[in-house]
């Protein structure tokens, strides 16, 4: 008995940990005012794009029609914070203006690509 209250517990307490985890990081933009859709555990707001019943195109469109208002528009796929710009002065001064600090953007490509022969 002493045994399986021991594993309960435990259980109890990795539930609470993972619960924890990702009220964390799900309050992001939250905490910096941005605003954006309500993130799902696991998933983050791009469910239909991780269960493949959108492509991301389309999803982004969604966000963008959404949020038209704002400059700002912050979402998550998985737990990864993504920030999307509306306002075009702001995406001239990160893509021309300030291009030297915002080095890490736009989409993951591999290198093995441009060396396969």
């Amino acid at each position: 008995m002493k045994e399986i209250l021991e594993i309960l517990c435990g259980i109890i307490v990795l539930i609470f940990a993972f619960y924890y985890y990702y009220k964390l990081k799900f309050d992001f933009w939250k905490k910096h005012g941005i605003p954006g859709p309500k993130p799902i555990i696991y998933f983050g707001a791009a469910k239909d794009i991780i269960l493949q019943k959108k492509i991301p195109l389309e999803y982004y469109k969604e966000i963008y029609d959404e949020y038209k208002h704002a400059s700002l528009v912050g979402f998550f796929i998985k737990t990864k914070p993504i920030l999307m710009i509306n306002d075009p002065a702001l995406i001239k001064d990160v893509l021309i203006t300030d291009s030297m600090i915002f080095t890490d953007r736009g989409i993951p490509y591999s290198k093995k690509v441009f060396k396969a022969r």
